[in-house]
């Protein structure tokens, strides 16, 4: 469990927040054992003392450089394959080129979800990529984090049906468009926890 502090040489502040590694939700009993990364082992949380659900993507953008040299075909040897319909190895009509080194930009959205517990003075969160869904869904789990998030979001909503839900929460559980990404997870810490 992490108190605010200063990360970094930047000195950013992190609101209180743990990291969940397993949700196991128990409906008979009305309660749901989290695990958290730094904690205790695990705890149990009653349906009743889960105060709100939040969500988002987080862009993540990468930059890296275009390879410098390729292949590419000939036009001259495609056009005579065509012309004589005789089939050209295609290592033989390709010739070198080089091409500009200019960055290339990439962008991928990661999903995290928070919840807010009575008595519980940090922000919960699990971030998608690395989440074990399987441990929580059990045979309902697929391949695809996306489908996993929504179950999970789906199951947890029935679960706390009292609690509030973001825009995020909300617009994944009623499969509507979702809100436009957040740039960080550190901001998607400061609106969970405001």
């Amino acid at each position: 469990m992490n108190e605010e502090r200063d990360v970094g040489e930047f000195g950013v502040s992190l609101p209180p927040n743990a990291r969940i590694s397993r949700i196991a939700l128990r409906p008979q009993e009305r309660a749901m054992q989290i695990t958290l990364e730094d904690g205790p082992a695990q705890r149990l949380v009653d349906a009743r003392d889960v105060r709100a659900f939040y969500g988002a993507r987080i862009r993540h953008e990468t930059i890296r450089r275009a390879p410098k040299q390729g292949q590419r075909p000939s036009l001259g040897g495609i056009g005579a394959m065509a012309v004589t319909g005789v089939p050209i190895n295609p290592s033989a009509i390709a010739q070198k080129y080089i091409a500009k080194d200019e960055p290339l930009h990439g962008e991928e959205l990661h999903y995290v979800l928070g919840m807010r517990v009575a008595g519980i003075g940090e922000l919960w969160y699990l971030l998608a990529a690395s989440f074990n869904f399987r441990s929580s869904l059990g045979a309902q789990a697929t391949y695809s984090t996306e489908l996993n998030l929504r179950a999970l979001v789906d199951q947890l909503g029935t679960f706390a049906p009292d609690a509030v839900q973001d825009s995020f929460f909300t617009a994944l559980s009623k499969r509507l468009p979702l809100p436009p990404p957040l740039g960080s997870l550190i901001e998607f810490f400061r609106i969970a926890s405001g």
